[in-house]
């Protein structure tokens, strides 16, 4: 009965779930409009390790595994942000850097994804590329025993590139997302407005009154 009460109030107040509906998607094209669209520049590493042997071959992965976890971190830590900047200057700070890097690993895998955002598409590669070529360097580095050779490897797999489309705004997701919102939240005013509605409007009212 409850529902069914609901159901009617929304019948009701129609235009007020209306109202809503177009409310938000007007905010949410408005918002879409006014956002700067951004570029994503992407690399992926291939980790390596020498092994003899298959069962050489199994401990060597799941180190690796464990290891891409903590590149992961390296990524996007200060050291590598200030040595791209270092290496070319692109109007950017560190932390504007450090920002602006996203890091993703296959779980299972020794692969690693890194991804940088921006709003100039250019530039957006030129800190990948600096990036990639950074990161490997700083591993090397910090790998390396001072007596020994790296026990590991890193390769560059795929890329540097950059998206030829902005990823963000989304115009399609973003209109998709107001006009749920937007009813959901009409719904809900409409049933709000049907319930503080004490007004008589017929005899079965009156009489139930």
């Amino acid at each position: 009965m409850d529902l069914l009460r609901q159901l009617r109030h929304v019948r009701r107040h129609w235009w007020v779930a209306l109202v809503t509906v177009m409310v938000a998607l007007g905010v949410s094209a408005f918002l879409t409009v006014r956002a700067q669209p951004r570029y994503e520049a992407s690399v992926t590493f291939f980790v390596t390790t020498p092994n003899q042997g298959v069962a050489d071959a199994y401990q060597g992965g799941l180190f690796l595994q464990q290891r891409v976890k903590s590149y992961a971190d390296l990524l996007t830590s200060d050291r590598l942000a200030q040595s791209v900047v270092a290496e070319n200057p692109v109007g950017l700070t560190a932390d504007e850097v450090q920002r602006r890097v996203s890091t993703s690993t296959e779980a299972g895998t020794v692969l690693l994804r890194a991804s940088v955002t921006d709003t100039d598409q250019t530039r957006a590669l030129r800190v990948t590329e600096t990036l990639s070529a950074k990161f490997v360097e700083l591993v090397q580095k910090v790998e390396t025993p001072p007596e020994g050779k790296a026990p590991l490897k890193i390769e560059v797999v795929s890329g540097p590139r950059v998206s030829s489309s902005p990823v963000s705004p989304q115009p399609v997701r973003n209109m998709t997302l107001g006009g749920i919102l937007g009813l959901l939240l009409g719904v809900g005013l409409a049933i709000l407005r049907g319930v503080a509605d004490v007004r008589l409007r017929d005899a079965a009212g009156l009489q139930r009154a």
